[in-house]
């Protein structure tokens, strides 16, 4: 089993801005993961993903992105389902799939 560390987030320190330099900096530390936190929205395009997507492959750091808050997979109310619509995780589930990585849902 290969157990990995990394930070949630931008490690401090990170020398210029955005994913991409953060997950050369992951490596630098010495750690080999990073969650990206979409934890109140997911804002990305394309291009991005794939500017994260070829740093970490670059870098040998494994991905995750933190699901929005707002998607809640266990929802007991129907006011928290009416925030949780399949598109909404349709949406996600499109970037997961240009990064090639795991997504955390709180449930």
């Amino acid at each position: 089993m290969n157990i990995r560390f990394g930070t949630v987030g931008s490690p401090q320190g990170t020398p210029g801005s955005g994913t991409p330099a953060a997950i050369v900096y992951i490596q630098e530390l010495g750690l080999s993961a990073l969650e990206i936190a979409w934890v109140r929205s997911v804002r990305v395009k394309d291009e991005t993903c794939e500017l994260m997507k070829s740093a970490a492959e670059e870098h040998d750091v494994k991905l995750s992105v933190h699901a929005p808050y707002y998607i809640n997979l266990n929802s007991q109310t129907d006011e928290l389902m009416q925030k949780s619509p399949p598109f909404q995780i349709g949406l996600l589930q499109d970037d997961v799939v240009l990064l090639a990585l795991r997504a955390i849902f709180d449930a």
